[in-house]
């Protein structure tokens, strides 16, 4: 199910005016869920009990076990931070690592696909031009935009991490994972030019959120 952060801690870091990826945090979350589940399942299979007793319709149920869940996680996270287990940076700078990590391969698989639909078009259409190869098909677009996409959100995520960590030996070790797979995909000689263009409207659109310009430059970068 969808999750919003239950845990005020949480949610203060991530509306703060510097706040921390919501991302991450869900991240933190659902890992404390998963052992709130584990350690309270009795409690909550003995309300679900008591629940179907009621004969609620399966909305109020869903309702009524969601609002336990809440609680149970608040109330565990309560007690862990009474004993200093609570939220903290390096408790956070480890979650982003471990969820960027998993973002790279996720960017790795996008970039393999956006190559291998290019080379598919290039053959279709007997053409090796980029342009034609681009407006070959909205799939194209739409892999060439997720790229961007996924390489922006997760530049500016390192960025942000490496002001919040006390060391830069995790934003390196992310830097390093990214630049790898690029480098990688520059080796190929059709596929690095197309790639370069989506590294290109990436670097477009973060240009354009400094300067609140936009759609004046990415836009462009798609024609």
């Amino acid at each position: 199910m969808a999750m919003n952060l239950l845990v005020d801690d949480l949610k203060r870091v991530a509306e703060g005016p510097n706040g921390l990826d919501r991302e991450v945090l869900l991240q933190i979350q659902r890992s404390l869920m998963s052992q709130v589940m584990t350690l309270y399942r009795d409690d909550y299979l003995a309300f679900d009990q008591q629940l179907q007793a009621r004969n609620l319709s399966p909305e109020q149920c869903r309702e009524e076990r969601a609002g336990l869940l809440a609680q149970l996680l608040r109330d565990e996270y309560r007690h862990r931070a009474s004993n200093g287990q609570g939220f903290s940076l390096p408790m956070y700078v480890e979650a982003a690592t471990n969820h960027y990590r998993m973002e790279i391969q996720r960017l790795g698989q996008s970039i393999s696909d956006y190559v291998m639909v290019s080379r598919q078009a290039a053959e279709l259409h007997y053409t090796e031009s980029r342009r034609e190869i681009r407006t070959s098909g909205p799939e194209m677009r739409q892999l060439s935009e997720r790229v961007a996409e996924q390489l922006d959100k997760l530049e500016t995520a390192i960025a942000s991490l490496g002001r919040v960590s006390r060391n830069d030996a995790p934003k390196k070790e992310l830097e390093t994972l990214l630049t790898r797979i690029f480098a990688d995909a520059k080796k190929d000689q059709f596929a690095g030019p197309m790639v370069e263009e989506a590294r290109t409207l990436a670097a477009a659109r973060q240009y354009e959120r400094r300067h609140g310009l936009e759609g004046d430059i990415a836009a462009p970068c798609l024609r």
